[in-house]
């Protein structure tokens, strides 16, 4: 798995959480060869949220990730919290707070990122999401709807889930893939399960987990699920096995996606493709076992419409459990 395809929580509960939480992003930055400016605008806009987190929302999380790019290196940030909430239109404004601050924080951070989501509830707290990006000068950032948190159970270094999704201009491709156990073991399985993903892209998600079966083989074997949209159509095409959950959201509404039982490199027995219609505006999302089902779009209202990193984000807070591997991946179509 690239070190970039795996998050980097960091829990955020008193202020001198907040040195620590800029260190490890502003080593993140380094590996990812920011520049000295990139680098201060990342270290200033993390250290805000971390801040807030213990301010306003009464502790939290950040998540970090390097984005993937052919061209440019980007870094990913998400704070999470269950606070009060925020009244967001308000606190974006210069001189708005509620602690006696300078009311300054959030209008910077949308000043100094290139992108950035809010989305927070009455009592249920906020979920924030920023990106920023080493760009050369006049070049914009690329618009990636996609969304993914990718992190070990807690005592492990190395998570063994794994993901990964492509888009060309006329498909998409994801997968999720859940190494049976934790640790290095499951890590090597899912490593082995991206790297076939991203070399056989002339095979369909049912193809696929054929050939990843065979691949696998030596292996502890893992669960699997592989999807593809095709742009043109709107048609996803489906294939799972085992406990790897999908869905489609068509605005509030979802529908589940069918796997079959199994283990891929052991007990594959049948390998079923289902298809879906999937059009603009969609969002599709699978997650690994550690993230529980039991989730209802009905119960955030707007969410649906907002970007595919504030709907993971948000679904990881609230889902995500702390015993197990737990990886999200969620995409947006959006219109041409």
């Amino acid at each position: 798995m690239s070190v970039f395809r795996q998050s980097i929580a960091i829990a955020i509960d008193k202020l001198h959480d907040v040195g620590d939480c800029r260190r490890q992003v502003a080593a993140l930055a380094k590996a990812l060869d920011f520049g000295e400016t990139t680098e201060g605008k990342t270290a200033l806009v993390v250290t805000e949220l971390a801040t807030n987190l213990v301010k306003h929302g009464g502790g939290g999380s950040i998540i970090v990730r390097g984005l993937p790019s052919a061209e440019y290196a980007g870094i990913e940030i998400l704070s999470l919290d269950k606070g009060p909430g925020m009244d967001v239109e308000r606190c974006l404004r210069d001189g708005y707070s509620t602690t006696g601050s300078p009311g300054t924080g959030l209008g910077a951070i949308s000043r100094l990122a290139n992108t950035l989501d809010i989305y927070s509830l009455p009592g249920k707290g906020t979920v924030l999401a920023a990106s920023l990006w080493q760009l050369p000068f006049g070049k914009v950032a690329p618009e990636l709807d996609t969304g993914a948190v990718c992190l070990p159970i807690h005592g492990e270094h190395r998570c063994g889930d794994g993901w990964g999704l492509h888009q060309s201009h006329n498909r998409v491709r994801m997968m999720v893939s859940d190494g049976l156990g934790h640790g290095d073991l499951a890590a090597e399985v899912s490593d082995l399960a991206v790297a076939t993903f991203i070399a056989r892209d002339d095979l369909g998600p049912g193809e696929l987990l054929h050939a990843l079966n065979l691949v696998l083989k030596p292996t502890r074997g893992a669960a699997m699920a592989v999807l593809d949209i095709d742009l043109e159509t709107d048609i996803l095409t489906f294939a799972g096995i085992g406990n790897i959950g999908a869905c489609l959201f068509t605005g509030p509404r979802s529908r589940g996606m069918v796997s079959m039982n199994g283990i891929v490199g052991h007990q594959m027995r049948r390998v079923s493709e289902f298809t879906y219609p999937c059009g603009p505006d969609d969002v599709v999302m699978m997650h690994s076992d550690g993230v529980s089902p039991r989730w209802r779009m009905e119960d955030y209202p707007g969410l649906a419409f907002r970007s595919a990193n504030l709907i993971a984000g948000t679904f990881y807070r609230d889902f995500g459990r702390l015993k197990d591997d737990a990886t999200i991946l969620t995409f947006r179509r959006r219109r041409p």
